[in-house]
């Protein structure tokens, strides 16, 4: 967060860019070859569009997603949108939700001529609340849905390739071999030496041993009197 004039503008670019680089500054270096931007409505300007898709390079990947104020150009896109063309949202239990749908209207977004390429526009509508239904639009009380627009730059098939995943795929390790003897490598950091103990044992140990291998193993602390 970054505090500012109480005349200060809610899409400012200036400001929008250095919050986003003191968010990118706070996590961990190893952390930030992928990076997901989320952005609400004030984002959604030509500046920090732009920024944001000159952020990746080849030793980081930066996507985002921006929230958009819908226009009437807009509302009339979403109304050419086949109904078949609209799916069922999907919940984070990964049950169907069938009072939510989204579709993809790029191509139908007669605005999308004034923007950088490579940005996908993606439409999604709920049923409204009672306490929204005062604020929908015209077309919204029309047509019984309340929606809301995303631009992005997350390719079709989804993060890393995988529809609807944004986690990497899982590598797993093959197991150290046995130790011979006469061997001098280092078995796996997984099997060697005894299990760190749980945070409660630790507790309960007030000191470390007097040798040096004591304190380079949190496995051989010395245990408290008595025990």
């Amino acid at each position: 967060m970054l505090l500012r004039p109480g005349n200060a503008g809610s899409n400012t670019f200036t400001d929008h860019r250095d919050v986003l680089a003191a968010a990118i500054r706070q996590v961990p270096a190893r952390f930030r070859a992928r990076v997901l931007v989320r952005v609400d409505g004030a984002g959604a300007s030509h500046e920090l569009i732009k920024h944001l898709l000159s952020m990746s390079c080849p030793r980081r990947s930066v996507l985002f997603t921006c929230g958009w104020m819908i226009t009437a150009a807009d509302e009339d896109a979403i109304g050419q949108v086949p109904a078949a063309a609209w799916k069922p949202g999907i919940g984070q239990d990964g049950a169907i939700e069938q009072d939510k749908h989204a579709a993809e209207i790029t191509r139908l977004m007669s605005r999308a001529g004034n923007w950088p390429g490579g940005l996908r526009w993606i439409v999604r509508r709920v049923k409204p609340s009672r306490r929204q239904m005062a604020n929908l639009t015209a077309y919204e009380k029309k047509t019984g849905w309340r929606h809301s627009i995303i631009c992005t730059n997350i390719p079709d098939g989804g993060i890393a390739g995988v529809p609807g995943s944004h986690h990497p795929p899982v590598h797993r390790r093959r197991p150290p071999r046995a130790r011979r003897r006469g061997d001098r490598r280092r078995p796996h950091r997984e099997d060697h030496g005894p299990a760190e103990p749980a945070l409660e044992v630790l507790a309960g140990q007030l000191r470390p041993g007097h040798r040096r291998e004591h304190r380079r193993r949190p496995g051989r602390l010395d245990p408290p009197a008595g025990l």
